[in-house]
């Protein structure tokens, strides 16, 4: 795990465009976030806000239709 987060904030640091910076940025964190959810060291809580930042139409359309 921590060989391929090295990788992936390595690429991020290294990239000289901003908006692929960007994306990089975003594949990482949610590479990160998904791994901490699958090895179950993150609370209900703690996985709700991120699924809420990872899926924000899913969030928008919750909130629809309540």
């Amino acid at each position: 795990m921590h060989n391929c987060l090295k990788r992936l904030l390595i690429r991020v640091i290294n990239t000289v465009d901003r908006n692929q910076q960007l994306d990089y940025l975003k594949e990482t964190y949610f590479w990160f976030f998904k791994k901490l959810m699958s090895m179950g060291l993150l609370t209900y809580k703690e996985r709700l806000e991120q699924l809420k930042i990872m899926y924000p139409d899913a969030d928008r359309m919750s909130h629809a239709l309540r």
